[in-house]
Parts: C-alpha cells; structure tokens; sequence
C-alpha cells in the first residue's frame, strides 16, 4: 500500500543521493509512527470497495512523498532528539488527537483521515522541530499553535492544491518553488508568533483564508508567492 516514493524525482528535488531519500523515508516513517496507521488501513483493505483502495493508495503515496520530503526539506537542522520527541507526540493517541480531530465511522475513517491530515502538514511538522521555542513552551503546544497558524492563512489548502492539482512538464519547477516559499513562510509566521502574537494577528487578518482550495495550479502558486511576500515583510 506504500507504493513507489519516486526516489529519483524527490532525489533530485532535494540535491541528495537515492539512499539519503531511503534514510529520510525510514526517519519519517518512525518519527510520525506510521506502522499502526497502516496496519488499521491493511486491516480493511479486503473490506473496501476497490474505487477506494485505489483512490487510498493514491493519498498513501502523496503521504509517504510528503513526510519523506519534510525529512529531507529540514535535514540540515534535525537532531536525533527532535525526532525522538516527534516520536513520544505520535505515539501518544491523546496528543495525536490533539493535532488530528477524530473523525465519525470508526477505525478506517480515522485511518483515512490521518493520512491526508499527515500528508498536508508533513513539511510543517519537520520544520517545527528546527525552531527555537520559548522556555516552557512544549513541542506539542508548538504544534497546535503552528497548525492553527496554518488553517488561518491558508497554507494548508494552498500546500494541498500545489501537491494535487494538475501540473504540466514546464509547472513542474514553479510549483517547487512555491511549494518551498510555503516552508520557509511557516517557519517565519511561526517564528513570528512565538514572539509577538499581535503582530501574527495582524497578519492573519489581512490573509484570512477564504476556506477554498485554488481550481488551478497557476492560482495555487500566485497566492503561495502573495503570501510568502507578507509573511517576509511581517517577519522583517
């Protein structure tokens, strides 16, 4: 059900070897606790009906591209304990709970849901571990606030747009490069919450997501660019 990680494209992407994309996968896999979720998927794969394995086995491939991505977007500043601590969270189910709301229809549903939740904020969660934090400040409470920043100005709808939608040969070095502007602009709005909160309300306000993901690839970037430039300007 993993199904390929496209270990060339992401390899490329990332200016790595294929065995560090391997060892990005391995990391991700262990730090998100990912065995249990796809053990609850496999539970019921005989159960589904096949237009949803096929269309599950689509969104499990974008979530094992995603996380593998985020290992290796945030590489540089990851430290073994930082993972270590990601781990705790994801094996905790009332702090996953915390970050991934439960869903209505049991055990698959959930499933389900956990792989696109996980999916969309993939980058994010990575990219968590490479800011500093306040004394006091947990990496869980960093997270639901990051999380939260998120869904306000709409980097989730537009990261899932620019990973989904459509894009021809000549979108596809756009669409990576807004898809990075997307990562560096959580990590300032983040940044930027952790040391004044008046000045990210500010900024929300005048981002405020309008709870719809762009139609068009052209559009997703547009906005991913509008955004990256306020969040620049706000954090400068």
């Amino acid at each position: 059900r993993c199904g390929p990680l496209m270990l060339v494209e992401l390899a490329a992407r990332h200016q790595v070897e294929e065995s560090a994309v391997i060892l990005a996968w391995a990391q991700a896999w262990s730090a998100l606790n990912l065995a249990p979720l796809f053990a609850a998927l496999d539970a019921h794969a005989l159960t589904i009906p096949t237009a949803t394995s096929k269309q599950l086995d689509a969104r499990t491939r974008v979530l094992q591209q995603a996380v593998t991505g985020g290992i290796l977007s945030a590489a540089k500043d990851l430290k073994p304990a930082s993972l270590a601590e990601l781990e705790a969270i994801f094996g905790d189910t009332a702090s996953v709970q915390a970050l991934i709301p439960a869903q209505a229809g049991g055990e698959f549903e959930q499933a389900r849901a956990t792989v696109d939740a996980i999916a969309a904020m993939a980058d994010f969660l990575f990219a968590a571990l490479t800011i500093a934090r306040p004394a006091g400040l947990s990496l869980p409470a960093l997270l639901q606030t990051g999380v939260e920043l998120r869904r306000s100005v709409g980097i989730d709808l537009l990261e899932q747009a620019l990973m989904n939608l459509p894009a021809g040969d000549t979108q596809l070095a756009l669409r990576n490069r807004a898809l990075d502007a997307l990562r560096r602009s959580q990590q300032q709005l983040l940044a930027l919450a952790l040391r004044s909160s008046g000045a990210v309300q500010t900024l929300t306000a005048k981002l405020q997501s309008k709870g719809e993901r762009p139609g068009t690839i052209e559009q997703a970037v547009l906005e991913a660019w509008t955004l990256s430039e306020a969040a620049a300007a706000a954090a400068a």
